[in-house]
């Protein structure tokens, strides 16, 4: 009886330490990688501090971390300049969403929704506001 008992013990230790172990490590070790960045990197070697080498060093981020600080100095250093080339701003909307995701990884709900409410992909936002015009236009030709 005593050895079922240090045999079940035994067993249920070996199945549940290595649980608990990869839980506890998995949000220290946690790899960043890109989802929208890998799609579309520039093909050439860029030194950094120009726009894209430094949007190759963000997308190379270790941790989710390091990528949310890396991310954000991109967009404040090149989201508000005036772009000289058609690879730019897709560099800067990519950018923007990589943010997001990371915001979203790391928990941080509330920036994550402020940046997609910026980038409204789906276009309703705007749409709303157009389409209240329009009913607006169209009630004064009505009335008039």
């Amino acid at each position: 009886m005593t050895h079922n008992k240090i045999l079940i013990n035994t067993l249920a230790c070996l199945l549940v330490c290595p649980v608990l172990n990869v839980s506890a490590t998995s949000n220290r070790v946690r790899r960043y990688s890109t989802v929208y960045a890998h799609q579309y990197k520039p093909t050439e070697k860029y030194p950094r501090n120009t726009l894209q080498g430094d949007f190759l060093w963000a997308a190379g981020s270790s941790s989710p971390r390091t990528a949310a600080v890396r991310w954000k100095n991109f967009l404040v250093r090149y989201g508000d300049r005036e772009l000289d080339s058609a690879i730019q701003p897709r560099l800067i909307s990519i950018a923007k969403y990589e943010l997001m995701r990371v915001y979203y990884l790391l928990g941080n709900i509330r920036a994550a929704d402020q940046i997609l409410k910026e980038l409204d992909p789906l276009k309703l936002l705007g749409c709303t506001a157009a389409v209240a015009k329009a009913c607006i236009d169209e009630l004064k030709i009505i009335h008039s």
